[in-house]
């Protein structure tokens, strides 16, 4: 007999959250949502990359857009790995494809998409608080908001990548997979009920439409798999244990499916593609220094997921209890992969935005309530200071761009874009992946993500034999590059040429000069043959 589901104690309903307590945490939440949406909207515009690495993902959108292979080799020179999955490109690449995009457009298009999967997380947060829970209007507002700015946020959610739109489909599914059994985020099934008969409906159309998106999820960004992980956990607490089976064999089949489908259909190296990153590289130095960040720049995402388990455990709400422990210990674990940083947190922001609810509604009915309430709001204080910096910063590149000193500091780049896309310029190599985004355009590109393929050569995946043989060559005319090829720190500058290319390139390259942040170097002259 399937077992039924309590709904949530009328108390905790209508415990009233705001005093002043609840005025300062709406405060402190609406603060740093208006910065941040402030921050998103001077981001979109950015005639750069707006944050790290950003031409890579326009790059796998752009191929989608011109009908080129979107999982190209990447065993060999040139190497442009796509290791991420299918959903996000071509959703990008098919809307700039519909618009006739230029490459410019296309950073707009995937910055809007970022943006719009952070408001939509926020929005299905607040609605899940003030409609499906039924705390009201004004408490679904402050999770909603609550959602928006802090440490995984800066950034990644104003740029062209995949990460946000991974995250709003992981944490719909997740969602849509406790409503298909009747909510058991609410209450454990520890004591029926046969006054609640939505309680008792059939789970499998449900179930099916989560394991959809779950399914979409993984195959925008396959890390988003943790949603999964935390409803078949919760589930199984729940007393589901047929639903969170369900649930598993209908996401992981249906991702398979369309993995071999596309692949003997379409692009044959999805699915080595999507296992590129398993062989990746981790490392305790790394960790500590990406935790580290969190810990100083977002502590709420540590605190408040801990307090939401502990107070979801007690209150016998096991899907949420679940999606806490499951985001928690799985984003810790996984940010020791070389590559990690705080976008590996973004789903605490949202298990946060719950747990400070749960804070606000149930500190006034606990003793130590005091020692939850400093808790839960200096745990913000931190994101605060960082998202106005963020913000900060984002509008003085956006006024400066749009000023005519920027519009001057912008045509050096102006130029080398248009050599760079030009197939009858003498070519060029750069370790810039904006340069090398605008390479590709004419099938020059030896590379687009230059941190990952010095990773790849390092660690020994890729073959940089034709690009070290082309430099010895001396085909290049110049090379366009962001750091000093000839200091000491290049030798471990993570986002530079890989080792066995620098030794060629100094070898027969000199510096002539610097254009904005760029270093240029010309071919040494040949030396004179003696007669």
């Amino acid at each position: 007999m399937t077992p039924t589901i309590n709904p949530m104690p009328s108390s905790i309903k209508t415990a009233a959250p705001w005093g002043w307590f609840g005025g300062i945490v709406t405060a402190l939440v609406s603060l740093r949502a208006a910065m941040w949406a402030v921050g998103a909207w001077a981001a979109i515009g950015l005639p750069l990359e707006s944050f790290h690495l950003e031409a890579k993902m326009v790059h796998h959108a752009r191929r989608v857009q011109l009908g080129k292979e979107l999982y190209p080799a990447w065993d060999r020179s040139p190497s442009l790995p796509n290791f991420f999955g299918p959903v996000h490109p071509m959703l990008v690449g098919g809307l700039a494809r519909v618009v006739n995009a230029d490459l410019p457009a296309v950073f707009t298009i995937g910055r809007v998409v970022s943006v719009a999967a952070t408001v939509l997380a926020a929005l299905g947060i607040g609605w899940f608080v003030g409609r499906i829970e039924g705390r009201g209007k004004r408490l679904g507002l402050v999770a909603g908001l609550a959602t928006l700015g802090g440490v995984p946020l800066v950034g990644f959610s104003t740029m062209t990548r995949c990460d946000l739109l991974a995250d709003t489909l992981g944490i719909l599914g997740f969602g849509l997979a406790g409503w298909a059994v009747g909510r058991p985020w609410l209450s454990s099934p520890s004591v029926g009920s046969d006054n609640h008969p939505n309680e008792q409906r059939s789970a499998s159309p449900g179930l099916v439409a989560a394991s959809v998106v779950l399914a979409a999820a993984i195959l925008t960004k396959q890390t988003s798999g943790i949603y999964l992980i935390a409803a078949v956990v919760g589930l199984v607490w729940a007393g589901r244990r047929r639903e969170a089976i369900a649930l598993s064999l209908g996401t992981l089949g249906l991702t398979a499916l369309v993995v071999a489908a596309l692949s003997l259909t379409v692009t044959p190296r999805l699915a080595a593609s999507l296992l590129g990153e398993s062989s990746a590289p981790w490392s305790l130095s790394h960790w500590a220094r990406v935790v580290g960040r969190l810990v100083r720049n977002g502590p709420e995402l540590l605190i408040l997921p801990a307090l939401g388990f502990g107070l979801w455990a007690r209150s016998g709400q096991p899907l949420k209890a679940s999606l806490a422990i499951v985001t928690l210990a799985v984003s810790l674990a996984a940010s020791a992969k070389i590559g990690s940083d705080q976008n590996y947190f973004l789903g605490l922001r949202l298990v946060a935005a719950l747990a400070l609810v749960e804070v606000m509604i149930l500190a006034p009915t606990y003793r130590g309530r005091t020692v939850l309430r400093v808790l839960a709001l200096g745990s913000l204080l931190p994101s605060l200071a960082l998202q106005f910096g963020a913000t900060s910063q984002s509008w003085q590149t956006r006024s400066f761009f749009d000023s005519v000193a920027g519009r001057v500091a912008l045509e050096p780049y102006a130029a080398l874009f248009r050599q760079a896309s030009d197939r009858s310029a003498p070519p060029f190599l750069t370790d810039s992946g904006l340069l090398s985004l605008y390479q590709d355009e004419v099938g020059r590109a030896w590379f687009v993500d230059p941190w990952l393929y010095r990773l790849m050569v390092v660690t020994g995946r890729t073959d940089p034999g034709a690009l070290v043989e082309a430099v010895e060559a001396r085909r290049f005319e110049r090379l366009v590059l962001t750091s000093d090829l000839f200091s000491d720190l290049y030798d471990t500058y993570e986002f530079g040429l890989p080792p066995q290319v620098v030794a060629a390139a100094r070898r027969h390259y000199r510096l002539v000069g610097r254009v904005a942040d760029l270093f240029l170097y010309e071919l040494n002259p040949l030396p004179l043959s003696s007669s």
